[in-house]
């Protein structure tokens, strides 16, 4: 297919766009055919690489074509994805979580949040799951392409199938790329409950260091000098909590000795096991746990019983995410509230009320709590 650049007012990247427009309107072009390469634009037309990206920006932004990286652009499955049209594919907000089912509550109640401000204003919400995979979360995001969705709330995934430190490092590169495939196609993305490092989105999550402070500020307050910290491998929610746990040690003239932060191994089949064990070997073992998660907390628990060690009595433990499973444990787990219908609500509202939200200025982060119960408690 061949375009024509004429000598006159209207200016270049005006005409080229309007010509690539007229070719899909009239059937030219067909959904999922491949545009010219800019460089052929620029050696056919004679024009700038500056104008073809402009007249690309331009159709881009109208939803007209999706840009894949290392492939090049295509016109679009879906033409237009504003929230503000009336058409009935563009009342779906497509929301992508972890695990929709998940037992410890966090998602269920974030998907509440979401649903519950989306049917007030008439919209409907498409679910799908990632269970920490990215391969899945890439047929999310396609299925929402397909479904012509306005906007989509993600929460990201971690890999769980990597088993490496090179390939965890990998996975954030890909689930990169994923996000920023998805912005070319023109539609909007707010995370929830944890950043992508170097995706300029917007994202509603809770203040983890405030909530690491806070469970350690606990444990401190309970008399505990000797507090252990257990994660999974670092990303940014871990080092948030860590920064918090740190900081309030920090605060109380203490340094954390060697063993007392562990972080469990990408390719060990029982992690929370293998750092309990670790941290019950060492000189002067911990008399307090600041565990990632309520399941976490579970994992220690039940280990720590293994061992004939008793919560709270030889062994303080906190938890996170206070869910159903902080109270059907033997000793009632204190653990890190956060306000997790609330983070749905405003990730929904942010998404419906700017139909293009960009940067990451326009983020939102709500304050944890802490519910104390029994197994921090000291007698």
């Amino acid at each position: 297919m061949r375009f024509t650049i004429e000598d006159s007012p209207v200016p270049k990247y005006v005409q080229l766009r309007d010509q690539i427009l007229l070719a899909i309107e009239s059937g030219r072009l067909s959904v999922g055919d491949q545009l010219p390469t800019e460089d052929a634009l620029v050696r056919e037309l004679g024009i700038s690489r500056n104008t073809v990206r402009q007249a690309m920006a331009d159709l881009l932004q109208r939803g007209q074509v999706t840009r894949e990286r290392g492939r090049g652009t295509f016109v679009a499955l879906q033409r237009t994805r504003h929230l503000d049209s009336e058409s009935p594919t563009s009342r779906a907000i497509g929301v992508l979580v972890r695990d929709i089912a998940s037992q410890d509550d966090v998602y269920p109640e974030i998907i509440r949040g979401i649903q519950d401000v989306c049917s007030q204003q008439d919209y409907h919400v498409i679910l799908a799951n990632t269970d920490a995979r990215l391969d899945r979360m890439a047929e999310g995001m396609k299925s929402f392409l397909k479904a012509g969705v306005s906007g989509t709330i993600i929460s990201p995934a971690i890999d769980q199938m990597a088993m490496t430190t090179s390939q965890l490092r990998q996975s954030f590169k890909e689930s990169l790329e994923l996000y920023n495939r998805f912005l070319d196609s023109g539609i909007p993305i707010v995370l929830i409950n944890r950043r992508v490092p170097n995706l300029p989105v917007p994202c509603v999550l809770s203040d983890n260091e405030l909530g690491g402070y806070l469970a350690t500020k606990h444990l401190l307050d309970q008399g505990h000098r000797r507090i252990a910290a257990l994660f999974p491998p670092v990303y940014s929610t871990v080092k948030a909590r860590e920064t918090g746990y740190r900081k309030a040690l920090a605060e109380a003239g203490i340094a954390p000795a060697e063993g007392w932060v562990q972080f469990a191994c990408l390719d060990d089949p029982d992690p929370v096991r293998t750092m309990v064990d670790a941290v019950t070997k060492l000189s002067s073992p911990p008399t307090a746990i600041f565990a990632f998660t309520d399941d976490y907390a579970a994992k220690i628990f039940e280990r720590l019983m293994e061992l004939g060690l008793r919560v709270p009595e030889d062994v303080a433990l906190v938890g996170y995410n206070d869910c159903r499973l902080a109270l059907s444990l033997p000793v009632p787990l204190t653990s890190v509230a956060y306000p997790k219908y609330e983070i749905g609500q405003k990730a929904a509202q942010m998404l419906l009320r700017h139909p293009r939200p960009t940067g990451e200025a326009s983020s939102i982060v709500l304050p944890p709590t802490l519910i104390v119960r029994n197994s921090s408690v000291r007698g």
